[in-house]
């Protein structure tokens, strides 16, 4: 049995001074709600399976299931998972520059990502068709790439955010899998060349669908919103 005096924890056998550690994420427990204990433990749990994700919503449960008895604990887990955030993001990024080394769709499809939005559609050369023109309102702004076809982005000044296609022609022999995550929805051939036509699944690609024409010499790359094929029937034809 232990009893404390003036600070210090002493052994009734003993007069050996030692510091007192208090355990306040203990002691909060005894006061604290199931509620608040389940969303703890869960996030407690998260962090440990590396789920940034979820031991950050159960940390937000916490934090109103919770006292300020459970501040300490809370902060505490909250430390630790900035630390994961931003150790899972420097890993993701040695991951990416790794893969741009092999994967020549890497700068491309990175492009894709940041451009998607068309707030983010700045830079390049872009022209439009004229009101003339049976495809007046498409709209295609290009980009250059070192020692490389530039990247091309078609749209509808009427509906920039739900019809466009991102196109680049490549002088190497690549696949839906070069994309990224993705489900194949059908392969055939014309005209001498391969087509592969997919859905990405990557989360920064949802709602996307690439078309890979292989030629010799050089692959066609497009990545398009559903709707695009119905504002150009020229591309849907290829489908």
């Amino acid at each position: 049995m232990l009893r404390v005096i003036r600070g210090e924890v002493k052994p009734r056998r003993a007069q050996v001074a030692v510091t007192v550690v208090l355990c306040l994420s203990c002691n909060s427990e005894k006061k604290e709600s199931n509620a608040c204990l389940d969303a703890r433990r869960s996030s407690h749990e998260a962090l440990a399976a590396g789920n940034v994700e979820a031991a950050s919503s159960a940390l937000e449960l916490a934090r109103t299931e919770c006292t300020q008895a459970s501040d300490y604990d809370i902060d505490r887990l909250q430390r630790a998972v900035e630390r994961e955030q931003r150790h899972q993001s420097r890993a993701s990024e040695l991951a990416r520059q790794a893969n741009a080394k092999t994967n020549p769709l890497t700068t491309f499809m990175d492009w894709v990502s940041s451009h998607r939005e068309s707030g983010s559609r700045i830079g390049g050369q872009t022209e439009c068709e004229p009101r003339e023109s049976p495809r007046f309102g498409l709209c295609t702004t290009r980009v250059a790439q070192p020692q490389a076809a530039p990247f091309e982005l078609h749209y509808w000044q009427t509906d920039p955010n739900d019809a466009y296609r991102f196109a680049w022609r490549i002088a190497a022999s690549v696949t839906c899998d070069d994309t990224g995550g993705n489900r194949l929805l059908r392969k055939w051939t014309k005209d001498g060349a391969q087509y592969d036509l997919c859905e990405l699944t990557d989360h920064g690609f949802l709602g996307l669908r690439a078309l890979v024409v292989r030629r010799e010499g050089e692959t066609q790359v497009d990545i398009y919103s559903p709707r695009y094929p119905q504002k150009d029937p020229t591309f849907a034809a290829e489908l």
